[in-house]
């Protein structure tokens, strides 16, 4: 095909999101060049997304380190310029429906590099959602009730998600370095009276106790869920003093 009417064809395809499958056979076009056409869109729709590059930064730097950029941008392209085609969008629907496509994108793959990005990604979204959510204010006064004082969430993740992170960050990342299979789990606060959320990553005994609490909302509900489960060498003393650290580390009030 004739250079020009390629890049004619380009230019249709940043403006109009139809499947390229359907440009008419008399274009000439063959499997080659539909590929090219398609990989320069993923391009100027990668370009497009500098916004939420500011909060996505690790999980875009992440998907070239690991070879899948342009692949994925070619497949989200017709959604992203559907999106677009009336108008501006506001900056968390676009890290919304390009968070959610990925993760079809990451869903139809496996891998090392697959579930680090995913990771990746879901730990930036834990850090961006809490911050764009209005922490509930207050909780019961009833005695013996555990009220939390600001956002608590749980993430469990495959991969080192912390190494990555950190490697993406300074800009050091190397696959062969960084990508590692391991279970963790982190926690992620933000206090009531704050804008910041904080991450640490906790045993999974103190995770199975926190998210005991968010269910059951009272030490003794907390005790009688883990008799439930079989799991009967946490005394009721044991429980009382790990609520009371809670308590103080200011993350929960004891009523």
């Amino acid at each position: 095909m004739h250079p020009d009417r390629i890049q004619a064809l380009i230019a249709q395809c940043l403006t109009e999101p139809d499947d390229l499958s359907a440009v008419p056979e008399q274009e000439g076009l063959d499997a080659t060049d539909l590929r090219r056409i398609a990989l320069f869109r993923g391009f100027i729709v990668k370009v497009k997304h500098n916004q939420v590059r500011k909060i996505l930064p690790l999980t875009l730097r992440l998907l070239p380190a690991v070879g899948l950029e342009l692949t994925f941008f070619s497949e989200y392209a017709p959604a992203y310029l559907a999106m677009r085609a009336s108008g501006s969008v506001q900056i968390d629907r676009q890290v919304e429906q390009l968070a959610a496509k990925l993760k079809v994108f990451l869903d139809q793959r496996s891998g090392l590099d697959v579930d680090a990005l995913r990771d990746v990604l879901t730990h930036e979204l834990t850090l961006w959602s809490p911050k764009s959510t209005v922490v509930e204010q207050g909780g019961s006064r009833q005695r013996g009730h555990l009220s939390w004082l600001g956002r608590l969430e749980l993430e469990r993740y495959r991969t080192n998600v912390l190494a990555a992170c950190g490697a993406l960050a300074s800009r050091q990342f190397d696959a062969g370095r960084h990508l590692e299979a391991l279970d963790c789990t982190l926690a992620y606060w933000r206090p009531r009276d704050r804008d910041v959320v904080e991450f640490f990553e906790v045993d999974e005994l103190t995770a199975l106790l926190i998210s005991a609490a968010q269910r059951h909302h009272t030490i003794g509900g907390v005790g009688r869920a883990l008799a439930a489960m079989g799991v009967t060498q946490i005394s009721r003393h044991d429980l009382d003093d790990f609520f009371r650290q809670l308590a103080e580390r200011g993350f929960l009030r004891c009523a």
